[in-house]
């Protein structure tokens, strides 16, 4: 996703938060915040903060990592799979075969 040239190299970089889409760093807070919020309402207080540190460290080195290995990860985690894009290999349910001749 970068450019190759030593000119505007960031321009095709997408924006992103500590490293990070702001959908997955959103995801990483509402996963925190969800988890703080419970052991609260348990009355687990200690326990919540110090929770809510560590799910949020490890949601956040763990979407890092799989968004530095595939920057599409965001759109590929959230677009919901179908039945046809699970195969690997391309198959016409029906129409013109796919090597392009018409008959």
């Amino acid at each position: 996703m970068r450019a190759r040239g030593f000119i505007n190299t960031a321009i095709q970089k997408p924006f992103s938060i500590y490293g990070m889409p702001p959908k997955l760093f959103m995801l990483a807070m509402v996963f925190t915040l969800l988890f703080y919020l419970i052991c609260s309402l348990l009355d687990f207080r200690a326990t919540a903060f110090i929770g809510s540190i560590a799910i949020f460290a490890v949601l956040a080195v763990w979407l890092f990592i799989k968004n530095s290995k595939d920057c599409h990860f965001e759109y590929v985690f959230f677009n919901g799979r179908s039945f046809w894009k699970g195969k690997k290999t391309r198959h016409l349910i029906a129409g013109w075969p796919t090597d392009g001749s018409k008959k």
